[in-house]
C-alpha cells in the first residue's frame, strides 16, 4: 500500500521513510486533512447518531407495516371467512407483537452498528416506534387501556436496545488512533459543534421560503378539493370503500405537497435543513390563523398542525438541499496575477 511523507507529499510503497526526507511516511498526508473544511464538503449528517436514529425508525415503521400487511393478505387469503377479524383474535395479537419485536430488533441492529453507545441509540429507536405505534392505534378509533399506553413503549425500548447491543457486539465501533506524526494529534482538538446546529447557520433565502409557504399552505388548504377534482375526472372509474380511505388520501397529497414546498426551498442551498423550518413555520402561522378564524375551532388541530407541518418541512428541506446542492463558484486566476 502506498504511503504519504508529510513533508514532500510524495508517496511511496514498500517503505517506512521518505527516501528524500528521511521524514516517516504515513498513510495520509497533512494536506488531505483539511478536505472537511473545503466547500461543498458539509458533515456527513447520515454517519451520525442522529441520522441514525432517524433512517432505523423508518426501517422500523417500514418493516412493521410492510410485515402486517404481508401477513393480512396471507389470512385473508387462507382464511374461510374473509371478514373474521384475526388482528384481535389471541394468535393475531401474538403475531403483531412478533412482528413489532422482529422489526425493532433489525432497525436496533442498524442504530448500534459500530456505535459506542448502541444500547442507547436502539432504546430510542424503541421508544420513538413504540410512540408512533400508538398514535396510530388512537388515530384509528382503538380503545387503548393503561397496560398498553404504558406496556407497549417499555416492550419497544426493550427491543430495540436489545437490538442496539446485538448490532454493536456483531459490528463493533473502530478503535481511535492517534497519529503523534501529525500536529494536530499531539495538540487537543478544539470542541466542534454537532450537525444539527451547523446545518442551522447561514442566510435564509426568503424568496425560496416564500414560495415553500405558499405551495404548503395550498396543499393544506386544497388538498381535499384537489382529491375531489381527480375523482370527478376519472367518471367513477376511481372510488374509495370507506371514509377512512379517502381521508388517508387526502393526508397523503398533503403531505406530499409540504415535502415538495419544503425541498423547493432547501434546493442549491447550503443550509435547507434552516429552510425547510422556516418553511415549516411560517406556513404553521398561516394555517393557525386560518383554523382560528373559522367557528369550529379544535383544539387537535392547532396542536397536531405545526408539528406534523415543522416535521416534514425540515425532512424536506433537507431532502432538497441534499438532491440539489449549490454549484461551487471555481474563481480563476488571471494571466497577470500568475505573472
Amino acid at each position: 500500500m502506498a504511503m504519504v511523507c508529510p513533508k514532500c507529499s510524495e508517496s511511496f510503497e514498500q517503505s517506512l521513510h521518505c527516501p528524500k526526507c528521511g521524514a516517516r511516511l504515513l498513510y495520509q498526508s497533512k494536506a488531505h486533512r483539511c478536505d472537511d473544511d473545503l466547500p461543498g464538503h458539509g458533515n456527513p449528517w447520515l454517519h451520525t447518531a442522529i441520522g441514525r436514529i432517524v433512517i432505523s425508525i423508518l426501517l422500523a415503521q417500514g418493516l412493521a407495516y410492510g410485515l402486517q400487511s404481508l401477513c393480512n393478505a396471507a389470512l385473508h387469503a387462507t382464511a374461510t371467512d374473509p371478514m373474521d377479524p384475526v388482528w384481535s383474535t389471541l394468535f393475531g395479537l401474538v403475531l403483531l407483537q412478533v412482528i413489532q419485536a422482529f422489526s425493532l430488533f433489525a432497525a436496533g441492529s442498524l442504530a448500534g452498528a459500530g456505535q459506542r453507545h448502541a444500547g442507547i441509540l436502539g432504546g430510542i429507536v424503541g421508544f420513538v416506534h413504540g410512540v408512533v405505534f400508538l398514535v396510530v392505534l388512537r388515530m384509528r378509533g382503538e380503545q387503548l387501556t393503561e397496560v398498553a399506553l404504558f406496556g407497549q413503549p417499555l416492550l419497544h425500548i426493550a427491543f430495540g436496545a436489545l437490538g442496539g447491543v446485538f448490532g454493536g457486539l456483531v459490528w463493533r465501533p473502530l478503535p481511535v488512533v492517534a497519529m503523534p506524526e501529525f500536529d494536530t494529534d499531539k495538540q487537543p482538538k478544539p470542541r466542534r459543534e454537532s450537525s444539527f446546529f451547523s446545518a442551522l447557520k447561514g442566510p435564509v433565502a426568503w424568496g425560496r421560503v416564500s414560495a415553500g409557504i405558499v405551495v404548503v399552505t395550498a396543499g393544506f388548504l386544497w388538498g381535499p378539493g384537489l382529491l375531489s377534482v381527480v375523482l370527478d375526472a376519472s367518471q367513477g372509474k376511481l372510488k374509495f370503500n370507506d371514509r377512512l380511505q379517502a381521508q388517508l388520501v387526502t393526508w397523503e397529497i398533503i403531505g406530499l405537497a409540504t415535502l415538495l414546498g419544503a425541498a423547493l426551498a432547501g434546493a442549491t442551498t447550503r443550509n435547507g435543513l434552516k429552510q425547510g423550518l422556516c418553511v415549516g413555520v411560517g406556513a404553521s402561522i398561516l394555517l393557525i390563523g386560518n383554523y382560528l378564524s373559522g367557528r369550529n375551532i379544535l383544539v387537535e388541530q392547532i396542536i397536531y398542525t405545526p408539528s406534523s407541518i415543522v416535521g416534514l418541512t425540515i425532512a424536506g428541506g433537507w431532502f432538497g438541499g441534499q438532491l440539489f446542492p449549490p454549484v461551487l463558484t471555481i474563481r480563476r486566476r488571471s494571466s497577470g496575477a500568475e505573472a
